[in-house]
């Protein structure tokens, strides 16, 4: 399928961007938020001398999480950008599933044809077939690339392009909260954008020589 190929190659190169996103928030969150508070909970439980001091040191835990995690009301704004950049990782995956089904469709379409024209073939009968002929010709729709409907690979670009903006959003808005709420926040940019590649990090002298 050589007119769909640059499409599939945009949506991997795409979704490498949202699969190192998604790595790196769940390792923010499991490494940095919840195993951190986990360990400092340890070290209380281990010296409470009543249940009181047990309550309070879980309370504590339960909202160092909410608050390292960004589920604190302070956070709301943020945590909202968060979740419409989520939104928009998956809206991107369903779409490339839907473009992935259709190729794999009109790759069957094609060896349908191509089964029915060598037993047309084999039984001395012109072996030209069109897909019209079995009763499907989305193949030879004017606006189908290699027989995947356009409107699919429109949406998916669509979809990439919102992505992109979500995410320039959410990098310019940890920019400006972690100025304000601290170290945190400044590490989880900093995860995000580790090799520089979004040019972000050099901003609080990460890597600095």
């Amino acid at each position: 399928m050589p007119n769909l190929r640059p499409v599939i190659h945009r949506c991997t190169l795409i979704r490498t961007k949202m699969t190192h996103v998604v790595n790196n928030l769940c390792g923010f969150l499991m490494f940095e938020v919840v195993e951190t508070a986990w360990s400092i909970l340890q070290d209380k439980l281990s010296t409470a001398e009543c249940l009181d001091d047990v309550i309070v040191a879980h309370d504590a835990y339960l909202e160092e999480i909410e608050n390292k995690a960004l589920l604190s009301p302070q956070h709301e704004e943020l945590n909202l950008k968060i979740q419409l950049l989520i939104q928009a990782i998956l809206r991107f995956c369903n779409l490339e599933e839907t473009l992935l089904a259709d190729a794999m469709a009109s790759i069957a379409r094609k060896r349908a044809v191509k089964d029915a024209s060598e037993r047309r073939t084999a039984a001395g009968d012109w072996g030209i077939v069109d897909e019209s002929e079995l009763g499907n010709d989305s193949f030879n729709a004017p606006d189908s690339i290699d027989g995947v409907p356009g409107y699919v690979i429109t949406r998916l670009d669509e979809a990439a392009a919102d992505y992109e903006k979500q995410f320039e959003h959410l990098l310019g808005m940890l920019i400006e909260e972690g100025d304000k709420v601290g170290e945190i926040v400044r590490y989880l940019t900093f995860r995000l954008d580790f090799n520089r590649y979004y040019g972000v990090s050099d901003t609080y002298g990460y890597g600095a020589e």
